[in-house]
């Protein structure tokens, strides 16, 4: 935690939590705890299937959720979720890209969005399987370790930057880039909460392309904001430049956000 009277001091850090696991990345805050996704293993790019929930106060792991392994065309190791001790650890592809890819989720940022049912929903972009997961946050919290709900939306690449709209409706995703090829994605998906939470197969709502107006333009979009009007911009890393999607497709996700 940094303190801004700190900056440029040896004081800066306050405090340093041990995650719990491996390749941390992204990261919500909530009034107690700290949610964590781990998107990587031990000196690995893939072989993670672990988010945290680490105490605010005490830094001590509170509970950690584990996610099923994906479905690739290939076998995938027989690694059982929920972990059951003693499970050698799997042999996982070191490097991306390699066709080894996809039975490890390897989920990256998450998001929070509001289901109609007044419950609230987490949700995880998984670079390693190209899909989102959305989660009982609820069940989470209790210190359930399995907490999927729903089948998981696929998406055009595997996903890195994930916001949730300001009513908490809709989830935007990145499709950053895929693991098992070399292939970097040009769409940001907006996922309908209600629809991804209760399973349908259109739960991605909109798949709007940015950055290019080529359909096999490779912009590898990196994160994305919602203004409070509900309005969207992305960034797209290779070049370090906002890109605003063309204004019919703005309008797509204007009307999608006032529903």
């Amino acid at each position: 935690m940094i303190s801004a009277s700190s900056d440029n001091t040896d004081r800066a850090l306050e405090q340093s939590y041990d995650s719990g696991y491996f390749g941390a990345v992204g990261l919500l805050v909530l009034p107690e705890l700290l949610l964590v996704s781990h998107s990587e293993n031990w000196l690995t790019e893939d072989g993670s299937n672990r988010i945290s929930l680490i105490g605010r106060n005490t830094g001590g792991r509170r509970g950690q959720i584990e996610m099923a392994l994906g479905r690739p065309p290939h076998a995938c190791p027989d690694f059982p979720v929920p972990f059951v001790s003693p499970t050698p650890p799997p042999v996982v592809p070191f490097l991306a890209p390699d066709p080894g890819f996809g039975c490890w989720p390897n989920p990256e940022f998450l998001a929070l969005g509001r289901g109609s049912d007044g419950k609230t929903y987490l949700f995880s972009g998984n670079a390693g399987t190209n899909d989102v997961s959305v989660m009982d946050l609820e069940k989470a919290l209790a210190g359930e370790p399995v907490v999927e709900v729903a089948p998981r939306i696929p998406i055009q690449a595997g996903p890195f930057g994930i916001q949730a709209s300001p009513n908490g409706k809709l989830i935007a995703v990145t499709a950053r880039e895929r693991a098992d090829i070399d292939f970097e994605g040009n769409t940001i998906s907006i996922i309908d909460v209600d629809l991804a939470r209760t399973g349908s197969p259109n739960a991605e709502a909109a798949r709007v392309r940015v950055g290019t107006d080529d359909p096999n333009g490779q912009t590898r979009p990196f994160t994305l904001a919602w203004t409070p009007g509900g309005r969207m911009t992305g960034m797209r890393a290779t070049s370090a430049e906002g890109s605003w999607a063309s204004a019919r497709r703005r309008s797509t996700i204007e009307t999608l956000f006032d529903r």
